[in-house]
């Protein structure tokens, strides 16, 4: 089964092969407590040492020096949790784990290291996408299923450029799946078709085909009157709540209205295998919208992300929607923004509509069963779907030339790393990778061939026109295999009289280079989930965004 709905046209699947098994393990995270590189071997190990040292009172920076003095001060957080909230047996508890593993740590500070070799990437696929528009560099989306710990890959993706025939418009998505692949899969295929169906009432400028069209008209007799009454109702009472940008908030009905409808269709359990326990899927999705470059910002997209820092023109809007544990983070001004809401038992306000609808919390799991509150799909159960709502949570912010790319990722990745952790590494690896390539490339003027090219002048406007590339041109007459044209400078090898040709050369060197850097970044977040604990499928999708020419000369510190 297919992880993608994708055209075969449009992704290009590549197995990344890694040269050896220290390449494997040659990844470093900087910590946010301490500021030190850890192996994300040590990343779960290290954090829990920070843990045990908070709970036995060291203050920032401070160490145990000794059994002694570890000892006095597990007495002392003691006698204050005893003095001050009577009998806590399970606080005690805390500091008694927290002492203990301090004192191995004393004991014996040599920490065990898994290391990996390169057979346990032989199932990661990198997929690259061949066609962008002129707000994305570069779309890649890397996936493993751990074999480790699964037995087969459940996650699934989406990434449709020109979505609903607009330019500059792409829908992204990642939908990890539970208990089979058919909830996730099926959303892949046809949760975009519903999604446009729901756009196209409120902007006539989304354009569907005969075949998408088809498709709806199928479950008429699935969302008969009645039901499209009461969608009807429950979007107007939204509309009469609406204020300001009336667009966004259209386009948030559409996520809900279409999330509500393809958990309906997954209860018509198609390719379900099981009687019992069908499948489930959360999910997070990403409509990046180039229509939107010159409207007025809202003041929620203001105080989200232009607290600090003087506004700069909008090129897009990301419209966001995500349900269950899934998480898109977006890095502006090298800084990680989370732009979803996690729905799991660890919520606080999620246990609301659980304990409403007869639901209950067992060890930390919905009915002892899942750790989300929100999803689609589970209808193989329905004590457990009453808990379970297709309730999404939606969001828009804008995109300026501050913004440098945007991560969605499945519970595999955010399960071991932070988005802090995440940003370090994506930042580092395309600071490296693009400073490297800018270095190793021979010096080509381009100005004179972009003077009469106006393809170049609108991708001028959008990246500020990037200037260099590492990429080999393609062999023309007068070249050699390497690409060089022996006995003249290189810049010589261009004729300068043709503009447009020189343009498409320019063009098609950038991409390949933000590909292979996009397709870099998105396998080694994946491979650092791996080597960070992960028991879960991992799915990492990577978009470049027009900030991420900027990297190479930026710090790439993630304060």
């Amino acid at each position: 089964m297919k992880c993608s709905s994708l055209p075969a046209e449009i992704l290009t699947p590549d197995h990344q092969i890694l040269r050896s098994d220290d390449d494997v393990n040659k990844v470093w995270i900087p910590c946010s407590i301490c500021k030190l590189p850890i192996n994300p071997h040590c990343c779960f190990h290290h954090k829990q040492q920070h843990k045990a040292e908070t709970n036995l009172g060291y203050k920032h920076a401070q160490k145990p020096i000794s059994i002694g003095n570890l000892s006095s001060k597990r007495r002392d957080v003691i006698l204050y949790i005893q003095k001050q909230y009577g009998y806590k047996q399970a606080l005690i508890h805390n500091v008694d784990r927290s002492y203990d593993l301090q004192k191995r740590i004393l004991i014996s500070p040599a920490e065990d290291i898994r290391r990996l070799s390169t057979q346990d990437f032989e199932n990661t696929i990198v997929y690259k996408m061949d066609k962008t528009n002129a707000l994305i560099p570069s779309i890649a989306v890397c996936s493993d299923k751990n074999p480790s710990w699964q037995r087969d890959l459940e996650d699934s993706f989406v990434i449709l450029d020109n979505y609903g025939s607009r330019s500059n418009t792409c829908l992204v998505g990642v939908f990890d799946g539970c208990h089979g692949q058919s909830a996730a899969c099926t959303m892949a295929l046809e949760f975009p078709v519903l999604l446009l169906g729901q756009l196209l009432n409120s902007d006539p400028s989304y354009k569907i085909t005969e075949k998408e069209r088809h498709f709806l008209d199928s479950f008429d007799i699935v969302f008969k009157e009645h039901y499209k009454d009461a969608e009807h109702f429950f979007s107007s009472a939204l509309y009469e709540k609406a204020s300001g940008e009336m667009d966004i908030k259209q386009i948030h009905i559409s996520y809900v209205k279409a999330f509500w409808r393809m958990d309906r269709i997954l209860q018509l359990g198609r390719k379900e295998t099981s009687k019992a326990r069908w499948s489930g899927c959360s999910s997070v999705t990403c409509l990046i919208d180039g229509g939107y470059a010159d409207a007025k910002p809202s003041q929620e997209e203001v105080q989200l992300l232009e607290r600090t820092h003087k506004y700069k023109r909008r090129l897009a809007v990301l419209h966001i929607a995500n349900i269950g544990n899934k998480k898109a983070v977006l890095c502006r001004n090298g800084k990680p923004y989370c732009l979803t809401k996690i729905h799991n038992s660890c919520s606080s306000h999620e246990p609301t509509h659980v304990k409403e609808n007869g639901g209950s919390y067992i060890t930390n799991a919905d009915q002892g069963l899942e750790s989300v509150c929100r999803g689609l799909g589970y209808h193989g159960d329905p004590k457990l779907k009453k808990s379970i709502i297709p309730a999404p949570c939606t969001l828009s912010v804008p995109i300026n030339p501050n913004c440098e790319f945007l991560v969605l990722g499945s519970s595999g990745l955010w399960d071991v790393l932070s988005d802090r952790e995440v940003v370090s590494i994506a930042m580092n690896v395309l600071k490296d990778l693009l400073k490297s390539c800018n270095n190793s490339k021979a010096e080509m003027d381009y100005s004179q061939a972009f003077q009469n090219s106006a393809a170049a002048e609108d991708i001028h406007k959008v990246t500020n026109c990037i200037n260099e590339s590492s990429i080999v041109p393609e062999r023309h007459d007068g070249l050699d295999e390497d690409g060089v044209n022996h006995g003249k400078p290189l810049g010589n090898n261009f004729n300068h009289g043709t503009a447009s040709e020189s343009g498409r050369i320019w063009r098609d060197n950038s991409r390949e280079m933000y590909d292979n850097a996009a397709a870099c970044v998105s396998q080694r977040l994946v491979t650092a989930a791996m080597l960070a604990g992960s028991q879960q499928n991992i799915t990492v999708c990577l978009v470049l965004l027009p900030g991420c020419i900027n990297i190479s000369d930026a710090s790439g510190n993630v304060s």
